[in-house]
C-alpha cells in the first residue's frame, strides 16, 4: 500500500460536521415519508407493465399454452354421432271462425308433444325398435323412454314451422331407427287428432246448418200466409211486393240525389266561410286603384305638379353645376311632392278596401245564410225520405212475427249462406293434405373429430398464452417496477444524479475494453464511460456544496447494479484526478475482490475484529488513485462489531486519507447491515435498475434511512434506453479511441 497523497486546496474536503436538515442545500434530498402515487389499472397499464417482462411472459405463455392444448386434446371427449329428422307444419288456410287446431299450437306445445309418453311408447312398440341394444340396455320400458326424453333434443332451426328432432348416441345405426319411430309416432298421434278434430267440427257445422234451412223454410211459410191474410191471393201478394219494389227503388234514387246535393252544399257553405276569413280577400288590384286615381282632383293637381317639377330639374341640371342651391331645392320639392302622391295612393287603396270589404261581407254573410238555409231544407228532406225508406224496406224484404218475435226474411237468408259456406270448407278440410309433412328423413351424421380436436385446442393454446400474458402483466402492475428515469422524480421523489445506458454486452460493462475492440465495442464504452462521467460531474457538485465525502451506495434489493455503480463511479472519480477509496461493505455477497483479482482478507471484517488495523486492509489498484478494502471473511463476531459502530472507526481513521470514500454496501431490505453503515456515510446513493426496481421497495428503503436521519444524495439509473444518449456518432467515437 502507498502512502496517502497530500490533499490539495481543491481536492480537500473536510470532515463531517452534524448539522440540523435545515441548514443543508435544497439539492441534498431530505429525509421524508414519501408516498408512491397508485396507477390507474387499466388496458394501457398492463400493456406498460408488459414490456419489461414480456419475453419471460412469452415463453411462459408458449409453455402454458401448448400445455393446454396438449391436455385439451387428450381428455377432450370425442364427439358422439347424431341422428336427425326435419318436419314441416303445413300452414293452416282457414277462416277465423273454422281454425284447425295445429294452427293454435304454439312451439313449446310441439315439443311437449313429440317428448310425451305417449309418443314416446308408441315409437318403442313399433317394430324392431325394442330389439335395439341401446333399449334392451335400459332393461324396462319406463328406463327407455326415461332415456329419449333426455337425449331427445327438439328444436326450430328455421322458424316456427320447421321442426328438428335430434338424437345423439354410440351405436350410429340404432339411434337413426329411434328418430324415425319418434317421427313416425308424433306425425301418426298429430295426424290423428287432427282428422277427428276436422270430423268433429264438419258434423257440428252440418248440423247447423239443417237447423238453419228449416227455420228459414218456416219463416218463408209464415211470411207467405201473412200476405195472403192481408190482401186473400197469392198474385195480389207478389203485386204488391213488385208495387213495393218498385217505389222503394225510387225512394231510393231521390234520397241518393238529396244527399249529393246536400254535400254540393256543405261544400259552398265551407268555401264561403273560407273566403270570408281569408287574408287576402280585400287586395285590390292596381289597375282599379290607377282607374280610381283618374278622376281626384288632389292627385290629378299633384301629378301636374310632379311633372312641372321634374322638367325644371332638368333644365336647371343643364345650366347650373350639380349640388347648387337652385338644384337642391327642386330636388326638395320634388321629394316632398311625390311623399304626397304616395299618400294619396295609400288612402285611395284604403278606401277601395273598406268599400270592396263592406259589399264582400255583406254579399258573403247572405249567400251563408242562404246555404244554411237550404241545408236545414234538405235535411228534413232526406229525414222524411229514410222514414218512407225504412218502412218500404220491411214490406220489400218481407218481415214477419214468429214466436213472437219480427224476423226478417232477408238476414236468415244472410246466416244460411253463410254455414253453407263453412259447411263446404270444413268438407274440404275433411280431405285436404294433413297439418304436418316430412322434410327431411333421419339422416345420421359421423362428425369430423380430429377437425374440432385442433380447433379446440388452438382456442385453449390461445387462452393459455393470453391468459399467462395477462397474469405476468397483473403481477408486474403490482410490482410496480421502475419504468423510466422520469418515475425517479415524480413516483419516487428522489434527484436524479446520472444514468447508464443497457449495455448489450455485460463483460463491456463490468471489465471494459477488450485487447482487440470492435467498433461496437468502443461505441458503448464511450457511451457508458461519458454518462458515468456525467453523474461523477453531477456528484462533485454536490459534494462540494454540501460537504460530502463518504458515499453509500446501495439499493432497494439485490441485482440492482448497485456493485457496477460503485466501480464504475470510483473509476472515474480516480480518473479525474481525486483519490477514492473503494470500500466492499457486501460482507455476505462480496464481488470487488473477484473484480480486481485480488484477495479477499484482510478486508473490512479483519478490521472489526481488530485482526489489523483499517491501513493495513488498503490495497492499491492497477488504477491510478484507485485504492480498494475487500469485505474479508465474515464471521458472527464481525457483524456484532458492525452494530457495535466498529465500521465508524473504520471509517473515521480513513476519512483524512481520501479525497472520497465510496462503500458498495449490502441491499437495505434483506438485511440490516446497509442501516449499520450508513449512520457513518455521510450520504448514501440509490442504485436502481429500470424494468427490475419496484417502487414500493424503494420507498420502503427510503422509509428506513428516513427513521436514521440519513441523507439521500440521489440515484443512478441502469439500464436506460440508447436513444438518451447521443454518443452515437462516429466523431465521439474517434476521439474516446
Amino acid at each position: 500500500m502507498t502512502d496517502p497523497l497530500p490533499k490539495s486546496p481543491e481536492t480537500a474536503a473536510p470532515a463531517r460536521v452534524e448539522k440540523g436538515w435545515r441548514d443543508l442545500p435544497e439539492s441534498i434530498a431530505k429525509p421524508a415519508m414519501h408516498v408512491v402515487p397508485p396507477r390507474p389499472l387499466n388496458a394501457v397499464t398492463l400493456l406498460r407493465s408488459l414490456r419489461s417482462n414480456w419475453k419471460k411472459a412469452s415463453f411462459y405463455g408458449l409453455i402454458v399454452g401448448a400445455l393446454l392444448a396438449a391436455v385439451v386434446w387428450v381428455f377432450l371427449p370425442p364427439t358422439r354421432p347424431s341422428a336427425y329428422t326435419k318436419l314441416r307444419l303445413i300452414p293452416s288456410d282457414q277462416s277465423e271462425t273454422i281454425r284447425a287446431p295445429e294452427s293454435q299450437i304454439d312451439q313449446r306445445t310441439h315439443k311437449e308433444l313429440i317428448l310425451s309418453r305417449l309418443v314416446l311408447k308408441k315409437a318403442l312398440e313399433m317394430p324392431g325398435i325394442a330389439e335395439l341394444e341401446t333399449i334392451q340396455e335400459r332393461g324396462s320400458i319406463d328406463n327407455a323412454i326415461k332415456l329419449l326424453k333426455r337425449e331427445i333434443v327438439v328444436d326450430f332451426p328455421s322458424g316456427p314451422e320447421i321442426i328438428r328432432i335430434r338424437l345423439e348416441g354410440d351405436r350410429d345405426r340404432e339411434i337413426g331407427k329411434l328418430v324415425t319411430a319418434v317421427e313416425n309416432s308424433y306425425m301418426s298421434e298429430v295426424t290423428g287428432r287432427a282428422s277427428a278434430a276436422r270430423q268433429e267440427r264438419y258434423q257440428e257445422i252440418h248440423a247447423q246448418v239443417t237447423e238453419s234451412e228449416k227455420r228459414l223454410k218456416k219463416i218463408r211459410d209464415a211470411l207467405e200466409n201473412q200476405l195472403k191474410d192481408n190482401s186473400g191471393t197469392k198474385a195480389t201478394v207478389e203485386a204488391q211486393q213488385m208495387q213495393f219494389q218498385s217505389e222503394y227503388l225510387s225512394l231510393m234514387s231521390e234520397l241518393n240525389n238529396l244527399e249529393r246535393e246536400e254535400s254540393k252544399t256543405k261544400s259552398s257553405l265551407e268555401l264561403l266561410q273560407n273566403r270570408l276569413n281569408s287574408e287576402d280577400r280585400f287586395r285590390i288590384p292596381e289597375a282599379t286603384i290607377n282607374n280610381f286615381l283618374t278622376t281626384d282632383d288632389e292627385f290629378i293637381e299633384l301629378t301636374r305638379k310632379n311633372r312641372e317639377l321634374n322638367k325644371m330639374l332638368e333644365d336647371y341640371r343643364k345650366r347650373y353645376e350639380p349640388g347648387s342651391p337652385t338644384i337642391v331645392k327642386i330636388e326638395s320639392d320634388l321629394t316632398e311632392n311625390q311623399k304626397k302622391l304616395d299618400e294619396c295612393r295609400k288612402q285611395a287603396r284604403k278606401n277601395l278596401e273598406e268599400q270592396a270589404k263592406d259589399k264582400f261581407d255583406k254579399e258573403a254573410r247572405d249567400s251563408i245564410a242562404s246555404k244554411q238555409a237550404e241545408l236545414k231544407v234538405l235535411a228534413n228532406d232526406i229525414a222524411t225520405l229514410k222514414l218512407r225508406r225504412d218502412s218500404l224496406k220491411s214490406k220489400v224484404s218481407g218481415r214477419v212475427l214468429l214466436d213472437g218475435k219480427d224476423i226478417d226474411l232477408e238476414q236468415a237468408q244472410e246466416e244460411y249462406a253463410s254455414l253453407k259456406r263453412k259447411e263446404a270448407q270444413a268438407k274440404l278440410e275433411i280431405t285436404a293434405k294433413q297439418g304436418i309433412e316430412e322434410l327431411e328423413p333421419a339422416t345420421v351424421e359421423i362428425p369430423n373429430d380430429r377437425e374440432r380436436r385442433v380447433k379446440i385446442s388452438a382456442l385453449g393454446a390461445i387462452f393459455g398464452f393470453g391468459a399467462t400474458l395477462l397474469l405476468f402483466a397483473f403481477l408486474e402492475f403490482r410490482a410496480r417496477r421502475l419504468g423510466g428515469i422520469d418515475e425517479i422524480v415524480l413516483d419516487v421523489g428522489m434527484r436524479l444524479i446520472g444514468s447508464l445506458p443497457k449495455c448489450p454486452s455485460k463483460a463491456l460493462l463490468e471489465h471494459g475494453l477488450p485487447e482487440k475492440p470492435t467498433a461496437s465495442d468502443l461505441r458503448w464504452h464511450t457511451l457508458l464511460t461519458e454518462s458515468i462521467d456525467s453523474a461523477r460531474t453531477i456528484l462533485l457538485h454536490t459534494a462540494r456544496a454540501s460537504q460530502l465525502k463518504v458515499v453509500l451506495i446501495t439499493s432497494a434489493v439485490a441485482s440492482e447494479g448497485k456493485s457496477t455503480v460503485a466501480r464504475a463511479l470510483a473509476q472515474s472519480l480516480a480518473r479525474s484526478g481525486r483519490k477514492t477509496l473503494l470500500v466492499d461493505g457486501d460482507l455476505r455477497k462480496p464481488t470487488l475482490h473477484e473484480f480486481f483479482k485480488m484477495p479477499v482478507s484482510p478486508g473490512v471484517c479483519e478490521a472489526l475484529r481488530g485482526e489489523v488495523n483499517a491501513e493495513q486492509a488498503l490495497i492499491d489498484t492497477p488504477i491510478a488513485n484507485l485504492t480498494i478494502m475487500t469485505a474479508g471473511r465474515a464471521e458472527r463476531l464481525s457483524i456484532q462489531q458492525l452494530a457495535m459502530d466498529g465500521f465508524g472507526h473504520i471509517i473515521n481513521e480513513l476519512r483524512d486519507h481520501f479525497d472520497f470514500i465510496l462503500i458498495d454496501s449490502s441491499p437495505i431490505l434483506p438485511v440490516a447491515d446497509t442501516l449499520l453503515m450508513a449512520r457513518h456515510a455521510d450520504s448514501v446513493l440509490f442504485s436502481m435498475f429500470v424494468n427490475h426496481t419496484q417502487l414500493e421497495k424503494v420507498n420502503s428503503a427510503q422509509h428506513r434511512l428516513a427513521q436514521l436521519d440519513v441523507l439521500i444524495a440521489g440515484a443512478i439509473v441502469n439500464g436506460t434506453r440508447e436513444e438518451l444518449y447521443g454518443y452515437g456518432n462516429s466523431q465521439y467515437v474517434s476521439m474516446a479511441k
